[in-house]
């Protein structure tokens, strides 16, 4: 079937960064899945259809400029998580 192999690479962005995000790593599963949506919410999609293509379609300063929208995003979503 076709458009399976499109997807959303700031997902894959927003996972890296969970990952290896000192401040989730107290979070249960539910709660990190919620923090998760809630980022990827906060960001515009950029579909491609192998990671590949983000060679072509994002320039290195674009990258670098996703990931500091991401962390912002997630650090915003994890204030309302918290209730900060």
């Amino acid at each position: 079937m076709p458009f399976e192999d499109a997807f959303n690479f700031c997902e894959k962005v927003v996972r890296e960064l969970l990952l290896e995000t000192p401040e989730t790593a107290d979070l249960d599963e539910d709660t990190l899945e919620d923090l998760y949506c809630l980022t990827l919410n906060r960001l515009p999609p950029r579909y491609v259809r192998h990671e590949a293509d983000t060679v072509f379609f994002l320039k290195p300063t674009d990258r670098v400029e996703l990931e500091q929208k991401a962390r912002q995003a997630m650090g915003e979503a994890l204030e309302r998580i918290r209730g900060d």
